[in-house]
C-alpha cells in the first residue's frame, strides 16, 4: 500500500454513461446474446445486448464511478474497466469464446478506459486461473491473518513482474494493488462466520484492509468489503445488536448499529457507503421495516447522491402506482405497464384457479435448467384450471424479453425493474432463486417452497391433488 498515494484523490459518485459497442467475428448466430455484469456500489449492473445478423452490438450503462466490470458470451468473458462518459470497442472471436472462459480478445476507442482495459485483460491472462480458498479451521485469527498476507504478498509479487515486463498505467497499477487486497478479504467474513462461537484476536485488520479509502471504490471488491466490516462491527460485535436482529427486531437495532458505525469511522465517502449498504440489505429482509428506519438514521450518511438512491426507494414504496412491472403475453407478444398492488391483483386475475409461481433470474443457471421441464409442466396441465406465472426479477428487462422468445417460454411473464423487486422479495421472504411457490383456489400461499419443474411426478402429484 505504499505506493499508493495519501493524497489521492477518490473518485466522486456521480451519474453518467458509458458506451460498449463491438463485434462477434466468426459469429454463428446460435447465441444471440450479450451480457455485461458489474458489482457497484450504487446497484449492481446487469445489462444484456442483442447481437444482429451482422455480429454487432452496443451498450450503453449507468456509471456513478469508474470501476471494474465483466463481459460475457458464450463460455468466456472480457473482463473490462469502464469511465464514465468514456466508449470502447470490442472484437471478440466466437470460435474463442466458445471453447475457453479467458479467451483473447480485441479493444480499441478513446479514452482513458482502452489502456486501462489492455492493462486489465493482459494481466488477468498473465495470472492464469487461480482460486484462493484458505483453510479456517483451527486457526487463530492472527494465524489465519499470517494466510492472508502471505498470498497478499504472493500476488503482489506477480503484479510486479507484470508491471516490470509491460507498459502499464499508474491508474491501472493503483487499481491492482487494491484490487489484490480486496479481493482476499472475502476470506475474512467466511473465517468470521466458520467461527461463530468467537476466537482469539482481531479478524477485520483495519492496517492491513483500510476501510477509509475512498479512491478504493474502483474496485468492485471494496464496497463488498466495507459491508462485511460493517456488519462485524454493528451486529457481529455488539451482543445487544446481534440479539435485536436475532429476534427480528429491527427498528431497534438498526439505529443502534448505525450509530456504532457513525461513533467508530472517520467520516467521509466509505464510511457512508457502509451505512448505504446495511441499508440497502435491509430493503431485501424487510421493506417495511427499512421505511421505518429511514427518517430516524438521515444524517448517517453524508452523500446526497446516496441519500437520494434510498429515498427514491422510499418513494417508490410509497406510491405503489408507479411501480414498474412488465406483462409480456406470450400469445400476442404484446407487453404493458402493470400499476397498482400487484400481488393482489394476480389472485384476483386467478380467483379459482391453482396458481404454480415460478420465481427466477435470467442470469441464474439453476432457473435456465429448470425452463424445458416447466414448459412441459404447463403443457401436461393444458387447460386445466392452473395458471403458471413466470415472475422474473433482479435481470435486466432485454435480456427477459430475449429469453422468452429463445425458450418459448409459456404462462403469464411478468418482470420486476430492481426495486420492485426488492420490494417483491422483503414481502414474500423467498430465500433465492429459482424459488416455486403454489396458491390455492382462494388465493392463500400454501407452499412457499413448492417441487421445482423437474421433480416431475412430484409437482405433478400435488398440483393434481390440489385441482
Amino acid at each position: 500500500m505504499t505506493l499508493l498515494s495519501c493524497t489521492e484523490k477518490a473518485p466522486l459518485l456521480e451519474k453518467g454513461e458509458a458506451i460498449i459497442a463491438g463485434t462477434v467475428i466468426n459469429f454463428q448466430g446460435s447465441t444471440r446474446t450479450i451480457k455485461l455484469a458489474a458489482s457497484d456500489v450504487v446497484q449492481d449492473i446487469m445489462r444484456t445486448a442483442i447481437i444482429d445478423s451482422m455480429g454487432n452490438f452496443k451498450l450503453v450503462v449507468e456509471l456513478y464511478h469508474p470501476q471494474n466490470i465483466q463481459m460475457l458470451f458464450k463460455k468466456g468473458n472480457a473482463k473490462l474497466f469502464l469511465y464514465p462518459s468514456d466508449s470502447i470497442h470490442l472484437e471478440i472471436d466466437e470460435n474463442l469464446f466458445s471453447n475457453e472462459r479467458d479467451p483473447s480478445y480485441y479493444i480499441s476507442g478513446k479514452g482513458k478506459s482502452v489502456e486501462f482495459s489492455k492493462n486489465m485483460r493482459d494481466y488477468l491472462r498473465f495470472l492464469g486461473e487461480s482460486e484462493f480458498y484458505p483453510n479456517s479451521n483451527d486457526k487463530s485469527a492472527n494465524e489465519f491473518l499470517n494466510i492472508l498476507k502471505r498470498e497478499i504478498s504472493k500476488q503482489d509479487s506477480a503484479l510486479q513482474i507484470f508491471c516490470k515486463n509491460n507498459k502499464v498505467t499508474s491508474d491501472f497499477k493503483k487499481w491492482a494493488i487494491r484490487d489484490i487486497r480486496y479481493s482476499v478479504a472475502n476470506a475474512l467474513v467466511l473465517y468470521r462466520m466458520s467461527n461463530q462461537q468467537g476466537y482469539d484476536g482481531t479478524v477485520f485488520d483495519k492496517l492491513l484492509f483500510p476501510i477509509n479509502d475512498d479512491a478504493a471504490i474502483t474496485s468492485s471488491l471494496y464496497h463488498v468489503h466495507l459491508r462485511h466490516y460493517a456488519l462485524n462491527l454493528g451486529i457481529w460485535e455488539d451482543s445487544i445488536s446481534l440479539r435485536l436482529c436475532l429476534d427480528g427486531n429491527r427498528i431497534d437495532a438498526y439505529p443502534r448499529i448505525l450509530n456504532t458505525i457513525v461513533e467508530s469511522e472517520k467520516q467521509g465517502l466509505s464510511r457512508d457507503i457502509m451505512c448505504y449498504e446495511l441499508l440497502n440489505g435491509l430493503i431485501e429482509e424487510s421493506y417495511e421495516d427499512f421505511v421505518a428506519i429511514l427518517d430516524k438514521v438521515e444524517g448517517c450518511i453524508d452523500s446526497q447522491l446516496l441519500k437520494d438512491v434510498l429515498y427514491d426507494k422510499k418513494a417508490r414504496y410509497d406510491d405503489q402506482t408507479t411501480m414498474n412491472i412488465a406483462f409480456l403475453d406470450f400469445g400476442s407478444k404484446e407487453e404493458k405497464e402493470i400499476t397498482g398492488d400487484f400481488w393482489k391483483e394476480l389472485k384476483e386475475k386467478y380467483s379459482g384457479k391453482v396458481i404454480y409461481v415460478d420465481i427466477w433470474a435470467t442470469w441464474c443457471a439453476p432457473c435456465r435448467v429448470e425452463i424445458p421441464h416447466a414448459i412441459e409442466l404447463h403443457d401436461f396441465f393444458e387447460g386445466e384450471d392452473i395458471a403458471f406465472v413466470n415472475l422474473c426479477l433482479s435481470s435486466d428487462k432485454t435480456g427477459w424479453e430475449q429469453m422468452i422468445k429463445d425458450h418459448n417460454m409459456r404462462g403469464d411473464n411478468y418482470f420486476f425493474d430492481q426495486s420492485q423487486s426488492q420490494l417483491l422479495r422483503s414481502k414474500l421472504q423467498f430465500p433465492g432463486y429459482p424459488t416455486y411457490m403454489i396458491i390455492d383456489q382462494q388465493g392463500n400461499i400454501i407452499d412457499k417452497n413448492a417441487p421445482q419443474p423437474s421433480s416431475e411426478d412430484k409437482i405433478r402429484n400435488i398440483l393434481k391433488n390440489m385441482i
